[in-house]
């Protein structure tokens, strides 16, 4: 597993801080930055899921992206901060695309 080296460690930090400013595009920098990261937690939330499970790896990973761009004044701390609020992200996405399931299997 190759993490970002302690340059783009430090960037990510400074890119997370300048999105909690609100600076337009800092947030989407940082993502495109961790994308292959988010997609190891990803496979590791969906190998958790019953066979037959129709969300892959790239969608899990976009839902989370698309939440993440979603919150409103949140203060970034760090990379670790960021991942695990996209692991707990992933993880509702799931928990709602499972409800969603059985909603529609009830016929609600």
């Amino acid at each position: 597993m190759v993490d970002e080296t302690p340059d783009e460690h430090g960037e990510v930090t400074r890119l997370l801080h300048r999105a909690s400013d609100g600076e337009a595009g800092a947030l989407q920098q940082v993502l495109a930055m961790l994308h292959e990261r988010l997609r190891r937690i990803a496979r590791r939330q969906l190998a958790g899921e019953q066979a037959g499970h129709t969300l892959e790896t790239d969608g899990l990973v976009h839902e989370a992206y698309l939440r993440l761009e979603g919150l409103d004044r949140i203060q970034w701390r760090d990379r670790r901060h960021l991942l695990a609020m996209a692991a707990r992200t992933m993880r509702r996405v799931l928990i709602d695309y499972a409800e969603q399931r059985r909603a529609h299997k009830r016929g609600g």
